[in-house]
């Protein structure tokens, strides 16, 4: 997806910056625009963050990396955690974003997608996600967390990469997207340093933000509308879906609990389509495009409104969507029933014993 896309490309910078070098010997070999770095960092992008006592790490034209005692003293790169922070323009991001977009759909219609396949199902397997639209220290941002046990899916414990951590809190300002991330590849790593990324969390501050879900929308050329639906028992509500293609024929069947809905077009050949689901349907969800299970969905709350979104990723061209859900919104259920008569029977009770007890 598009909103993956941009962290994962802001992250491959920062990847290949810190092993650029031996990392015992990266304090030697800095090259030109990289000094050391440790305790508060103010970034000209109009951010800044105090890392955690005792880490260090190097600046460059991206932002910052720190790890544990610095990178002279790091002996083995899978037994540490890295925080890294650092700002791109908006218009470069977009761009980024759009030629991954076009790679992955070249990728996946190789002949090895089979493979692909494979290899994509044994990631969920292992990993657990969680994505949400949150606050942090008061401003607008995204924030993913992902948490990966490789030995769920035959990996040897004693691997070099048998666990991985990240958690990544991305901010929009009026031209640039911040993003500050923690990675590990050791659950004992983890246990050690994870207190120590979120205390530091809380000195992050940026200038200027925006609201993270308006900007992605602008990013990716994505209106949002409010269409009418029937949920159930016919009756209507509003159903918000924010999409760069042509989104017709919403239509919610309560028999099989599910939400349709089709798509034309997108823009930079990839299209996307945001969906309030909760308004209609409870989950957990599952989505088909063109009758086939997909797994370019990314699942994200709004800490704020308490809505659940799906974000939907296709080629962009016609596309027929289904979302499966396990109830559709609003049923009235027997609990709902109970719990009304639990608090009402006490109530009735004792006016009819008072109506008794009433002098004729």
């Amino acid at each position: 997806m598009l909103l993956g896309t941009v962290v994962v490309a802001f992250m491959l910078a920062f990847s290949a910056l810190s092993q650029m070098f031996p990392v015992q010997k990266v304090y030697a070999q800095y090259p030109s625009g990289m000094t050391s770095v440790n305790g508060t960092f103010v970034d000209k992008a109009g951010y800044s963050i105090t890392f955690p006592d005792g880490w260090s790490g190097f600046t460059s034209k991206f932002g910052a990396s720190v790890v544990p005692g610095g990178f002279q003293n790091m002996k083995n790169f899978s037994q540490i955690a890295m925080i890294s922070v650092g700002a791109m323009n908006r218009t470069v991001i977009a761009d980024t974003a759009s030629k991954f977009a076009s790679m992955a759909q070249q990728f996946s219609s190789l002949g090895g997608s089979a493979q692909m396949k494979s290899l994509a199902e044994s990631y969920y397997k292992a990993c657990s996600m969680k994505y949400a639209y949150t606050t942090i220290n008061g401003f607008s941002a995204f924030r993913s967390t992902s948490t990966c046990d490789f030995t769920k899916v035959g990996i040897s414990k004693n691997a070099t990469l048998s666990f991985m951590k990240q958690d990544m809190v991305m901010v929009a300002t009026d031209s640039n997207f911040v993003v500050l991330a923690y990675s590990t590849f050791s659950a004992d790593a983890d246990q050690k340093y994870y207190n120590q990324f979120t205390q530091s969390l809380t000195t992050f501050h940026v200038d200027n933000v925006e609201d993270v879900k308006n900007a992605m929308d602008q990013l990716t050329g994505t209106i949002l509308k409010t269409l009418k639906v029937n949920a159930a028992n016919n009756t209507p509500i509003d159903l918000p879906i924010a999409s760069n293609s042509q989104v017709s024929n919403v239509s919610v069947n309560s028999g099989s609990k599910t939400l349709s809905f089709q798509v034309d077009g997108g823009s930079a050949n990839s299209g996307m389509s945001r969906i309030a689901v909760d308004k209609v349907l409870d989950g957990p969800y599952t989505v088909t495009i063109d009758g086939n299970q997909t797994q370019n969905v990314m699942e994200a709350t709004d800490d704020q409104t308490h809505q659940t979104y799906l974000t939907i990723n296709y080629p962009a061209s016609h596309h027929d969507i289904v979302i499966e859900g396990t109830q559709v919104v609003p049923e009235f259920p027997f609990v709902a029933l109970v719990v009304p008569l639990g608090v009402l029977m006490p109530i009735l009770l004792y006016r009819v014993k008072l109506f008794r007890n009433k002098p004729v």
